[in-house]
């Protein structure tokens, strides 16, 4: 009987003391989440995008909508460092060429009703435009083409170096909560995958794959990406 009574307060003992230990955690990483909510709305990015007309624009990307521009500028930043134009936007260089191809598609409507040879010719400007902005705006050189060549994570780092100061709280934030469910929970694949989740629902495709692009860069957040299976949800749901 002593033994039996003994034995019962002990696991009742181990049982609070994991109840506790369980209810710390939780209220720490639901802390840490709303923090990094919080981050990610505050975030507000103004930047310059040339139109369809090699204008300039100024533009505004804020909260989540800021991981949708750096996707676009990432992929635009790839296609820049492939490209064999190495000269810089300026708009009156680029004016003359605009107003040649206006010449030359005489006949089509620019604002719709094109032939296929006009919206070939358009698109082609339109990219070779936007190449020479991406070109100036990142300081893409040819030493940089190179490096691309063997280094995927050039588009990246150029993006980064320009802008990270806009979105490096927010990295920490994530690597933070990765580290902490890591540390807390690395035996336990199925709790780890709860809160994973937890962080999964509250951040969108672009964040997902951003987090992703940022992992190939560096090795230690791309293990614990691994661990926590955090963007495993790009792949299955194929977005």
């Amino acid at each position: 009987m002593l033994y039996a009574t003994l034995r019962s307060q002990n696991e009742s003992i181990v049982n609070t003391k994991e109840a506790h230990g369980q209810e710390r955690f939780e209220t720490t990483f639901f802390n840490l989440l709303d923090y990094q909510r919080r981050l990610t709305e505050e975030i507000v990015i103004n930047y310059e995008k040339a139109d369809g007309n090699a204008n300039i624009s100024f533009l505004e990307a804020r909260g989540r909508e800021s991981f949708s521009f750096a996707n676009n500028e990432i992929r635009q930043i790839s296609e820049s460092l492939k490209s064999d134009i190495s000269a810089t936007y300026n708009y009156d260089d680029i004016l003359p060429n605009w107003e040649k191809l206006k010449e030359e598609l005489v006949g089509d409507d620019i604002n719709g009703n094109i032939s296929e040879d006009g919206i070939a010719k358009l698109k082609e400007f339109r990219n070779n435009t936007n190449i020479k902005h991406h070109n100036l705006v990142y300081s893409i050189n040819d030493e940089e083409r190179q490096c691309y060549l063997y280094d995927q994570t050039i588009p990246y780092k150029l993006f980064m170096k320009k802008w990270g100061v806009y979105f490096e709280c927010y990295i920490r934030s994530i690597e933070c909560i990765l580290q902490y469910m890591c540390e807390e929970y690395q035996l336990d694949e199925r709790r780890m995958q709860k809160y994973t989740t937890f962080l999964q629902v509250q951040m969108n495709k672009d964040e997902l794959q951003f987090i992703e692009t940022h992992a190939q860069s560096f090795s230690y957040f791309g293990k614990m990406l691994n661990k926590t299976h955090l963007t495993e949800i790009l792949t299955h749901n194929k977005i």
